[in-house]
């Protein structure tokens, strides 16, 4: 009866800890106060539908964070590069992709990638994503269109992040007025 006695009371204990792992290995991101935020973004003709799903285009960029990774290259996009010309010649007359740097002079245009995943970020630490967006020559429109929206496990209002979008630069000869939305 003793014996059975101690191998309860360990098995208690033993329980106990078990479940303070658990609630302390799913609360590392509460406790490193990192939050997570993510949109992804098509670039398309004008005269697409208003309720046009931006997750189901095939030429859509990810701008995210990453919950089990750092910033830069991982795994999920190290051989998803930005289309090229030849590649969207006949598909898409579209194009979005990310150089996975924030700082518009130390960009790499050798290795534009689709998506930029990033480390999760505490809330006063500020990021930037640079995204480059693109239209064929098959395009023969005088306008396109950049549409966004959250990925689908990220709520804005939510975010401790005031986030925005702002247009950097339009390439040489492109008059367009500024942008800068929340």
């Amino acid at each position: 009866m003793t014996s059975v006695i101690y191998t309860s009371g360990i098995g208690v204990i033993l329980l106990v800890f078990a479940i303070f792992f658990y609630l302390g290995n799913e609360s590392r991101y509460a406790f490193k106060q990192g939050f997570g935020y993510g949109f992804r973004f098509a670039l398309g003709p004008d005269e697409v539908a208003s309720d046009y799903a931006v997750e189901f285009d095939p030429t859509a960029s990810l701008l995210a964070s990453n919950a089990e990774g750092d910033d830069g290259v991982d795994e999920k996009e190290e051989d998803v590069f930005m289309p090229d010309l030849a590649t969207l010649q006949g598909f898409n007359s579209f194009a979005t992709g990310a150089p996975l740097t924030g700082d518009l002079a130390k960009v790499d245009t050798t290795a534009i990638y689709r998506d930029d995943w990033r480390s999760l970020k505490p809330a006063e630490q500020g990021d930037r994503f640079l995204m480059y967006a693109f239209a064929t020559p098959e395009h023969t429109g005088e306008t396109m269109t950049l549409r966004w929206q959250p990925d689908a496990s990220f709520e804005p209002k939510f975010a401790t992040y005031d986030i925005r979008l702002k247009l950097v630069s339009a390439p040489p000869g492109v008059d367009t007025s500024a942008v800068d939305d929340d």
